[in-house]
C-alpha cells in the first residue's frame, strides 16, 4: 500500500512542478505590463533636419498662457544596438516665436521680453543646448518608446531634464517626438514666480513650461 502511494506521488510531481512554473511566468509576465515594447532603429549617425524639425514651447499662468515656437541651429542624433545611444541639440533662442496672440503689437512686445535678460538674455545667450546622457525603455500608459535623460543647457546654466519621445525608423530617416518639462528657475528665470514672489495675482508665471519636439533627421553614416 505504502509503495502504491509513493508511486501516485511520482506520478503527480511532474505536474505539481508544472503548475509552480507556470505561477512564476505569469508574476514574470505582470512585471513587464506598461514596458514599451520597441522595434530595433536602423544603426547609425543622424543629422537633424532643422528646416523640417520644430521645437514648441508653452508656459502657464493661473488662467490660459502662452504659447510659441523655436527653431534648431542644429542637432545629432547616434543610434546604436538598435535604440538611441547619443545626441547632441543646439537651439536658437533668438528664433523664439509667439503663435497665440492675435494683435501683433502685444505679440512683438511679449517675444522682446521673452528675449530680454528677465527671461532668455538671447543678446548674451544666444543658443541654448540639450545633451542625451542616458536612454531608456519607457514605463507607463502614454504612446512614447523612451525615457530620455540629458542635460539642458539656457543662460550658461545647466541643469538635467527627462524628455519621453517615440521615434520612427523608415531606413534613411528618422521621424519622432519628445516632450520635457522644464523648470525654469533652475536657469536662474526667477520673474514673477510663486517660488521666489508672494502676491503676485494673475501676475504668476508658473515655474515649469513645456518643450515639444517634432524631429525629422537623416541618416549619414550607417552602422557605427
Amino acid at each position: 500500500m505504502k509503495k502504491f502511494a509513493v508511486l501516485i506521488l511520482i506520478a503527480f510531481l511532474p505536474l505539481l512542478a508544472g503548475c509552480a512554473l507556470s505561477g512564476i511566468e505569469t508574476n514574470d509576465s505582470a512585471d513587464l505590463i506598461g514596458v514599451s515594447e520597441v522595434a530595433a532603429l536602423t544603426d547609425g549617425r543622424y543629422t537633424v533636419d532643422i528646416k523640417a524639425s520644430t521645437l514648441y514651447w508653452e508656459a502657464y499662468k493661473p488662467i490660459g498662457g502662452h504659447m510659441g515656437g523655436i527653431s534648431l541651429e542644429r542637432g545629432e542624433l547616434v543610434v546604436q544596438n538598435g535604440q538611441p545611444h547619443s545626441g547632441s541639440f543646439v537651439i536658437d533662442m533668438t528664433s523664439i516665436t509667439n503663435t497665440d496672440i492675435e494683435n501683433e503689437s502685444f505679440r512683438t512686445n511679449l517675444i522682446n521680453h521673452l528675449k530680454s535678460d528677465d527671461f532668455f538674455a538671447t543678446a548674451d545667450h544666444p543658443t541654448a543646448r540639450f545633451d542625451i546622457t542616458r536612454v531608456l525603455p519607457y514605463e507607463g500608459e502614454e504612446d512614447y518608446d523612451y525615457k530620455i535623460e540629458g542635460d539642458l543647457s539656457i543662460r550658461d546654466v545647466t541643469d538635467s531634464i527627462t524628455m519621453y519621445a517615440r521615434l520612427d525608423d523608415t531606413g534613411e530617416k528618422l521621424t519622432g517626438y519628445g516632450k520635457a518639462e522644464v523648470d525654469r528657475t533652475k536657469f536662474n528665470i526667477t520673474i514673477r514666480s510663486g517660488s521666489f514672489f508672494e502676491e503676485l495675482g494673475d501676475q504668476l508665471v508658473k515655474d515649469e513650461f513645456t518643450l515639444e519636439m517634432d524631429l525629422v533627421s537623416d541618416r549619414v553614416q550607417k552602422g557605427l
